[in-house]
């Protein structure tokens, strides 16, 4: 349990710096978007999150109702 402890502290620290100065707002708004297209009603359906970088559009997934996996 230590191991993952310190896994999730590293990546939430390195979270915090991905997006500071970079302007992601166009890629935000068109990940979105393409998510939308590709899986419709986003309501209830599951999405595993590994890796991505701020959780932006995770976030946007759950606003919707997905349900997301850590």
């Amino acid at each position: 349990m230590r191991k993952i402890n310190k896994l999730i502290e590293t990546w939430d620290k390195e979270a915090g710096s991905y997006s500071f100065g970079r302007d992601e707002q166009v890629d935000y708004l068109a990940d979105c978007y393409h998510v939308s297209k590709c899986f419709g009603n986003i309501k209830e359906k599951s999405f595993l999150e590994v890796g991505c970088g701020s959780g932006q559009v995770s976030a946007f997934l759950a606003l919707k109702g997905g349900i997301i996996n850590l």
